[in-house]
């Protein structure tokens, strides 16, 4: 029974939710290369009706929101130090070592830096 939730979760999870971060695609139009199409679909669609009717945009023609350039795959190792989250973002090909740490801390706070991530958890 848990196992057939799951599946129906993850399936709508993937295939039916948009998420802001991606453009608002679900993530199987990213990961299949669909999005591109969807995205100029969307425009077509607004364009309509805009031109239809241009006072409920107040005289702005709307656009689709832009397409994020992510990986869906992008290993990251999260972290909290003094309070406030890291990343240490790898890249494939670039030493561990050499991978830099991204602070979430306050304006004009300072990231205090995360050691490298030696092996991620499986």
């Amino acid at each position: 029974m848990l196992a057939l939730i799951a599946q129906q979760f993850f399936r709508w999870y993937n295939h039916d939710h948009r998420h802001g971060g991606i453009g608002w695609m679900a993530p199987a139009a990213v990961h299949d290369g669909t999005a591109a199409a969807l995205t100029a679909h969307r425009a077509v669609t607004l364009d309509a009706a805009f031109a239809a009717h241009p006072i409920r945009f107040k005289g702005r023609a709307p656009k689709p929101p832009v397409l994020a350039n992510r990986r869906l795959d992008q290993p990251t190792d999260k972290r909290v130090l003094n309070g406030r989250a890291h990343t240490n973002l790898m890249t494939p090909g670039v030493p561990k070592s050499l991978t830099r740490s991204v602070g979430c801390g306050s304006a004009g706070s300072s990231a205090t830096s995360v050691p490298a991530v030696t092996s991620l958890p499986s």
